[in-house]
C-alpha cells in the first residue's frame, strides 16, 4: 500500500518533481496548489527521507476499513472528472457513506492518523536531543577545558607559548566541528519540519472541508 499512500498526498509532474496532492480545480485545466506550512523550521523543505518515514508510520498504524485515507484517495481519483471542491468532497462522502461510514468517523480517523504524526514529531524530537547532546555537548566540555587551560597557560606564556598555540589550534578545529555539526542537525530539524508541517496541514485542511461541506 505505501505507494498508493504516498500517491494521495504527492503527486508526480511531467519534470519528476513532486507536489502536495492537496488540488484545486479549475473549468478546463487542474492546477496543483501545495498547503502552506505554517511556521515551519526556517529553510527546511519537504524531503523523500523525512516524508517517506512518515508515511511508514502512517501505513503501520493504517486502520481497517474505510477511513480517512481512503477517502482521501477517492478524492484524489475524482479529480479526473471536471468536478469543483465541494462535489468531490460530497461525492467521496458518498462512497464512504454507502461503506457505513460517516462524516465524524472520517474526522475521527483523520485526528488519529495527525495523532500518529504527532508520536512521530515526538520521537524525532528526542532522537534530535539525543544527537545534539552527544555531536555537540561533549565537545563543548572539550572547548571549555581547553579554554581554561589557554588561560591557565597564558600566565606561563614564555615558558609555554608552544603548548598554549597547541592547545588553541585544537580549540580552533572544535569550534569548527561544533559549527558543521550544529548546521547538520539544524538542516534535518528543518527538513522534518516542513516534511511534517506540509502533511499535517493538508490533513487539518481536509478536515475543514470535511467539516464545512459535510455538516460535521
Amino acid at each position: 500500500m505505501f505507494k498508493n499512500l504516498k500517491s494521495i498526498f504527492f503527486v508526480e509532474e511531467e519534470d519528476g518533481n513532486k507536489k502536495t496532492a492537496s488540488a484545486k480545480q479549475t473549468k478546463g485545466k487542474s492546477t496543483v496548489k501545495a498547503t502552506p506550512a505554517s511556521k515551519p523550521v526556517s529553510g527546511g523543505k519537504v524531503t523523500d527521507k523525512f516524508t517517506n518515514i512518515l508515511f511508514q508510520a502512517l501505513e503501520k498504524n493504517n486502520l481497517k476499513g474505510f477511513d480517512y485515507l481512503e477517502f482521501r484517495q477517492s478524492l484524489q481519483s475524482l479529480k479526473k472528472v471536471q468536478l469543483d471542491e465541494e462535489t468531490r468532497f460530497k461525492s467521496a462522502a458518498a462512497m464512504a457513506a454507502s461503506m457505513g461510514v460517516t462524516a465524524d468517523d472520517l474526522v475521527k480517523s483523520a485526528k488519529h492518523y495527525q495523532g500518529v504524526l504527532h508520536q512521530e514529531n515526538q520521537k524525532f524530537k528526542q532522537a534530535l536531543d539525543k544527537q545534539t547532546s552527544n555531536q555537540i555537548g561533549t565537545k563543548e566540555e572539550q572547548l571549555q577545558e581547553l579554554d581554561k587551560k589557554v588561560k591557565e597557560k597564558t600566565a606561563l606564556i614564555q615558558k609555554l607559548t608552544k603548548e598554549i598555540e597547541a592547545h588553541q589550534k585544537e580549540a580552533t578545529l572544535i569550534r569548527k566541528s561544533i559549527d558543521q555539526a550544529t548546521g547538520k542537525i539544524r538542516k534535518t530539524a528543518a527538513d522534518f519540519s516542513a516534511s511534517y508541517q506540509s502533511l499535517i496541514n493538508q490533513i487539518e485542511g481536509d478536515v475543514e472541508r470535511i467539516k464545512r461541506y459535510l455538516n460535521t
